[in-house]
């Protein structure tokens, strides 16, 4: 006579594990009763001690069992913490997760679309910034998407949807420095002469100010006008000048020692044209 077998059953799959919470603290998450705002105070600070993994795993847990509407906020923190990791597919899930949720979510929208840029899809990184250009959402949100569309429509030299979308950007916000300096350059690619052209909000001063060194060179002549272009676009991007590497001490010699650092002096303009400088040299 044969004893009577319970039938198998395969184990039920294992979840995320979170080494760096209490055991209360994964009970809780598990029972679903713990808000998104709760699950996000619990697992960022695992990121910021490093633990990117543990806390991706605490924001899935939380994910298996919680059906709150504000879980799009988790979804896009997931996101975050899988880009850290180096893990582009799970993360493009994640935004898409979250934009699913909370279709007018603008930092989803954003990353996504960043996300889909660095993976090789800048179509659907457009259609994403389109999207949230669209939103009835804050102005800052609104002309973040609208100036990716324009720096992107660039590198893929569609010109006149990058000035058409950075048009708008400044008609929205005025006096956005690099959104001005993007337009400017867009208009000198497409020969859209005068390249100082009407801009509501902003005058051929504001015009001047935003107008990069290399596209001064294209633009002007006048070397005191390159010369001031370039010393403000130093003063904006560096406003703080470092320490000297030098700390006060002098060869002994009076000649004068001149360096050049560069981030291009490849096969852009300042290297090209470094080249005549070099060769001036006494």
């Amino acid at each position: 006579m044969k004893k009577n077998v319970p039938p198998h059953r395969a184990p039920a799959p294992a979840g995320p594990t979170v080494a760096g919470l209490s055991k209360e603290t994964r009970r809780l998450i598990e029972s679903g009763r713990m808000a998104a705002s709760e699950i996000v105070a619990c697992a960022e600070p695992l990121k910021q001690r490093g633990d990117v993994e543990g806390c991706a795993a605490a924001y899935k847990l939380w994910l298996r069992g919680n059906k709150s509407p504000s879980r799009h906020l988790v979804w896009f923190n997931l996101g975050a913490s899988l880009v850290i990791l180096g893990r582009s597919e799970e993360a493009l899930e994640a935004y898409e997760q979250a934009i699913r949720v909370q279709a007018n979510c603008p930092e989803a929208l954003f990353n996504f679309g960043l996300l889909l840029e660095r993976t090789g899809q800048p179509q659907k990184a457009l259609e994403q910034w389109r999207a949230l250009a669209d939103l009835n959402t804050s102005l800052e949100h609104r002309c973040a998407g609208l100036n990716q569309i324009g720096r992107l429509s660039e590198i893929l030299e569609i010109f006149d949807q990058a000035e058409n979308a950075l048009t708008l950007s400044l008609q929205l916000r005025p006096k956005q420095t690099d959104a001005l300096q993007h337009w400017l350059r867009v208009r000198q690619k497409r020969c859209s002469w005068p390249i100082y052209g009407e801009l509501p909000g902003h005058s051929k001063c504001d015009m001047l100010l935003a107008t990069s060194p290399i596209s001064m060179l294209g633009e002007s002549d006048n070397p005191l006008n390159q010369l001031y272009s370039a010393r403000f676009q130093a003063l904006q991007l560096y406003p703080k000048l470092e320490p000297s590497l030098s700390e006060g001490r002098k060869y002994n010699h009076h000649r004068l020692r001149i360096g050049y650092l560069s981030s291009d002096f490849n096969v852009h303009a300042v290297g090209l044209l470094l080249a005549e400088v070099l060769e001036s040299h006494d």
